[in-house]
């Protein structure tokens, strides 16, 4: 019999109360939010992830930059056996918050607090890895892209998503941003026109945020270090660099 929710979000926030978030503006901007652009953006995506994912009841997942666990309900549904890490603690915290709550009653889920550069697990740990909208974190994504791979069983799957901060999609992120009021990068008029008419991004001074990012390096280096991988543009790939969010499938 075919699983009607398969590939649906189970969100967390249909039990998960606010007071559990403290000052965490993210989930209270994405995951909480009423807009239907904003959640439009948040989950579409996700659905998308999932498709590409494949799952097997048999899996061990892993959740790199599980954050406060938004994903997690999700990903535990279709497998026995999930792990989250994240390098903040008190996402840590309240990811562990959520994995009690008696609401969903997530079974065989760690949460572990750290470094995605060094990873704690063994050669071949995984089946399957999530790593949604980390990497522009990261200063070294090569590094981190070679621990994906070492922690992968052989034909083991990646699935990365990445902003897109390059071309008309900053643009109109920018706009959209700005009459949603809702938090973007803060971009100089020059900056913007350079970027979408050249797509030549400035230097990055920090990566918490998603300024300056450019997608297109690090689907270079995947490719490099798997043998097979392919993207998909999200939420509406047909519109391919018009929309927010690319997704980068790779297998080992």
């Amino acid at each position: 019999m075919r699983d009607n929710r398969k590939y649906q979000i189970i969100s967390s926030s249909a039990s998960f109360k606010k007071d559990f978030m403290g000052d965490n503006q993210n989930c209270k901007n994405i995951h909480y939010s009423k807009s239907f652009f904003i959640k439009f953006y948040a989950y579409i995506p996700m659905v998308h992830t999932l498709k590409l994912a494949n799952f097997s009841k048999q899996f061990i997942i892993l959740d790199l930059g599980c954050a406060d666990g938004p994903f997690l309900p999700t990903l535990n549904y279709y497998t026995e056996k999930t792990v989250g890490i994240d390098l903040d603690k008190e996402s840590i915290a309240l990811a562990n918050i959520l994995i009690k709550d008696n609401y969903y009653k997530l079974k065989k889920v760690d949460l572990l607090n750290s470094n995605g550069l060094f990873l704690p697990f063994k050669d071949g740990s995984f089946d399957l890895i999530f790593c949604l909208e980390v990497l522009e974190h990261v200063e070294n994504t090569l590094q981190a892209i070679k621990e994906i791979l070492r922690v992968l069983k052989i034909n083991g799957v990646l699935v990365c998503s990445l902003p897109i901060e390059i071309g008309m999609s900053l643009l109109i992120r920018t706009i959209l941003g700005k009459l949603l009021k809702f938090k973007r990068p803060q971009y100089k008029f020059k900056e913007i026109i350079k970027i979408v008419l050249l797509k030549k991004p400035g230097r990055r001074d920090k990566f918490m945020d998603h300024k300056n990012f450019d997608w297109r390096p690090v689907k270079r280096e995947i490719a490099s270090c798997f043998k097979n991988s392919k993207i998909y543009f999200a939420p509406l790939n047909y519109l391919r660099n018009f929309n927010p969010i690319v997704i980068i499938k790779a297998i080992k």
